[in-house]
């Protein structure tokens, strides 16, 4: 009797995941077709930026010089800034770089700022991601399925790209700023530059470590 009542249990407890796991699969492909129904009779909503932060156009400066270098003709860029590698990590893997920059850009990057719409490239189209319509289009469990959703509203895009904030030493003739960019459920890298300033213009000087790849 006890091994019947365990069996019984334990089809039930199967029967139960069967059945969750079917209604979750038909809610994601309901959201994907959602989405895709909204583009093709033009009613995908229209997602409004939201208030920039006041940030230094020295930081804009420096943005632009990392989205020159990038080999995309459309870059989708979070609205709000984003951090990955902590100041250990930068230290420990950089130690001809003067770590205050790193312990700064640790402190800086616990705030987060919200980008304005002012990347203007003449090569390339720049468009900002809110958050809103970030979580609009991520809505569903499944990664795989939400980037579907992702690259049918953005079909020309091949990714989405994050930046931290700036951290500069004293007199700003260097800086520090982190680029995340991510393009698929397991797909991504994770890059760090120190810049420098020379003539008044900012540039590339190297890429840190360590640089991660997905």
């Amino acid at each position: 009797m006890r091994k019947y009542k365990i069996e019984s249990l334990f089809f039930l407890l199967l029967l139960f995941i069967s059945i969750f796991s079917c209604e979750n699969k038909d809610t994601v492909e309901d959201s994907i077709k959602s989405i895709k129904s909204e583009i093709e009779n033009n009613t995908y909503p229209e997602f409004a930026l939201e208030t920039p932060s006041e940030i230094d156009s020295e930081d804009y400066s420096i943005y632009q010089v990392i989205l020159k270098k990038l080999n995309f003709d459309l870059i989708i860029v979070n609205q709000v800034s984003n951090s990955v590698n902590s100041a250990e990590i930068l230290i420990e893997n950089n130690p001809e770089v003067d770590p205050s920059l790193f312990q700064k850009l640790d402190q800086l990057n616990e705030n987060q700022v919200i980008f304005g719409d002012v990347f203007l490239l003449e090569d390339k189209d720049v468009s900002l991601l809110p958050t809103e319509e970030k979580e609009y289009i991520f809505s569903s469990d499944d990664l795989n399925k939400s980037w579907e959703s992702f690259y049918t509203v953005y079909p020309k895009a091949e990714g989405i790209h994050s930046f931290s904030r700036i951290a500069y030493n004293e007199d700003k003739t260097q800086a520090v700023v982190e680029v995340w960019y991510s393009y698929a459920s397991l797909g991504g890298s994770s890059s760090s530059y120190l810049m420098k300033k020379t003539n008044d213009q900012w540039e590339v000087e190297k890429m840190l470590k360590p640089t991660v790849m997905t």
